[in-house]
């Protein structure tokens, strides 16, 4: 996935708002960046989208994000407890990334297949699949 929407008034959604109020904006970016990280992963895997990939194990998120893995985890389960994230199959999981991926990668999730090409170009609506 080359990008997602991202909502103008996200900061308003009452989940970020907690969020926020708990972790501060660190705890803002950490949510968006991995989303990214979730999004990223489109590209190569299909059949696991929506799961924060494996590759990003503690060390990795510690690395990411200059934080303990302790501190991500708990900011992660806090994530989960107001319905940003959830646990699924033991992982970190968002359905709500695939309402929110660019046409391509939506027509991509229609007909589950993968990406033709892993170029840095952007598609755009007209662009054929």
């Amino acid at each position: 996935m080359k990008w997602f929407k991202h909502d103008s008034d996200a900061s308003n959604d009452s989940r970020i708002r907690k969020l926020k109020s708990k972790f501060g904006m660190e705890g803002y970016g950490i949510y968006f960046n991995t989303l990214e990280l979730i999004a990223r992963k489109m590209e190569d895997d299909i059949d696991h989208f929506g799961f924060l990939p494996d590759e990003w194990d503690d060390e990795a998120l510690e690395l990411e994000f200059g934080k303990t893995s302790d501190s991500v985890r708990t900011m992660f389960d806090y994530m989960c407890q107001i319905g940003l994230f959830e646990k699924k199959e033991g992982k970190l999981y968002n359905s709500k990334i695939q309402r929110r991926c660019d046409d391509y990668t939506a027509r991509l999730l229609r007909s589950g297949t993968k990406y033709e090409d892993s170029t840095d170009s952007v598609r755009t609506k007209s662009d054929k699949v």
